[in-house]
């Protein structure tokens, strides 16, 4: 008899650790999906930031497309117009190229500063 009564305690106690058990694994698996939900919103928002700095890059380079090339080229443009192609001798012309070259030189620049802009890595 006192043999059953332990059998039968027993296999409450099993049953009851069971329970316990589960309990716990559900608690462990809600902590971990908090954990991967926590992870999941840093990685967004990680990708947000990332996103946020190339549109900044982005608005950089058009800027200096419109506004610092465009200073250059106009200049170029207008000196090859003032060139005077009847007489290679006249003393303008001179003034002219080195004009032109000038403005060539700091549309390289911007170039060359578009091309790191563009060419930047976000972490």
């Amino acid at each position: 008899m006192i043999s059953r009564n332990m059998d039968k305690r027993n296999v409450f106690l099993k049953k009851l650790l069971r329970s316990y058990a589960s309990v716990f694994k559900s608690r462990k698996a809600i902590g971990d999906e908090a954990v991967l939900e926590s992870k999941a919103a840093e990685g967004l928002e990680h990708k947000n930031k990332l996103l946020q700095l190339q549109d900044q890059r982005l608005s950089d380079i058009a800027w200096l497309v419109s506004h610092k090339v465009r200073g250059p080229v106009a200049s170029i443009l207008g000196l090859s117009k003032l060139f005077n192609h009847d007489n290679y001798a006249d003393p303008d012309n001179a003034k002219i190229i080195e004009g032109i070259y000038a403005s060539a030189t700091e549309l390289d620049n911007i170039i060359k500063e578009l091309v790191a802009k563009a060419g930047k890595k976000d972490e």
